[in-house]
């Protein structure tokens, strides 16, 4: 099954990390839950992921208690193929609407199908303030299960319009999604020093899957931390448009060397950037550079490496 989130076109785009209905202050994010708890996906799963999930994350305050409904709601795009490789079809879909502590806050069923595309309505005057995720489960005919990524939504009021207020909350609505089931991603340090806001979707998209091959290839958790994102400070490059301010760049470290080895075997070696070994990953613009051998430098569908 495959699953992918499309434009809901609720607000204007400025900031692709959260969808925000705006309601009231967003809480700081919860802590990441016991690693212990969480399973890697089987092999033969369902193939489920966003089409263009930047487009469906939005941060901008909106009128309280509005709802979303029609083509104006959440749009979710399912195709599913058989175990004989002939069409599938999909017998249910659902979103599933979580708070941060896992538990479920709500469940909803499409309001329009045309198959392949479903429409779900939404309302967020039914929900308490906080930060959410949201997933599309479908199931089809062979009663095989497939998710998405989950979706970041934050019901704020969307009141304050301090600049450095707003990066903090895309920061904590990221790092929430990160910290918690199915990701368990660490971060070393809290925002403004290690930051996600204004990180692009596609770069947040590319921390998340590389999370879960390992995982899945490594039958067991990867370890992964996140040591470098979207902050204005620090000593990264500030010129051009491949740059960790601009949203395209992630650093990262694997204590133990699990998501290294995964690179190694997977992704194609492509020469060196300066001194430092560089891969690409398989049919992607997106370049693993480990850098000075003790971190990985990822650059996400940069302009300059599309020839490479």
């Amino acid at each position: 099954i495959l699953l992918k989130f499309i434009n809901p076109d609720l607000v204007e785009l400025n900031d692709p990390t959260t969808l925000d209905f705006g309601r009231s202050a967003v809480p700081a994010a919860t802590p990441a839950a016991s690693r212990a708890a969480a399973a890697p996906a089987a092999a033969d799963a369902p193939s489920v992921r966003f089409a263009d999930s930047r487009h469906a994350l939005f941060v901008a305050p909106v009128p309280p208690g509005t709802k979303y409904t029609g083509d104006k709601g959440i749009q979710v795009f399912a195709t599913d193929l058989n175990s004989d490789g002939s069409p599938g079809v999909i017998q249910k879909i659902e979103l599933v609407i979580k708070k941060q502590d896992g538990t479920v806050a709500g469940r909803l069923k499409p309001s329009l199908e045309l198959v392949p595309a479903f429409s779900f309505d939404f309302d967020a005057s039914l929900y308490a303030l906080g930060l959410y995720t949201v997933t599309a489960v479908a199931t089809d005919q062979e009663n095989k299960t497939g998710q998405s990524a989950a979706l970041a939504i934050n019901i704020s009021s969307g009141t304050s319009r301090d600049p450095a207020d707003a990066r903090a909350t895309a920061d904590a609505t990221v790092r929430s999604l990160l910290n918690n089931p199915p990701y368990y991603i660490e971060v070393n340090n809290s925002h403004p020093t290690t930051s996600f806001a204004g990180m692009r979707q596609e770069t947040i998209n590319e921390i998340t899957s590389l999370k879960v091959a390992c995982d899945r290839e490594a039958g067991a958790l990867c370890q992964l931390m996140i040591t470098g994102g979207s902050e204005t400070i620090g000593p990264h490059e500030t010129d051009g448009d491949c740059t960790h301010i601009n949203g395209r760049k992630f650093d990262f470290i694997s204590n133990d060397g699990s998501v290294d080895a995964y690179i190694a075997s997977n992704f194609e070696r492509k020469g060196d950037r300066g001194d430092d070994p560089r891969y690409k990953k398989p049919g992607a613009n997106i370049f693993y550079i480990l850098e000075n051998n003790n971190h990985w430098d990822v650059e996400v569908n940069c302009a300059k490496n599309a020839n490479l």
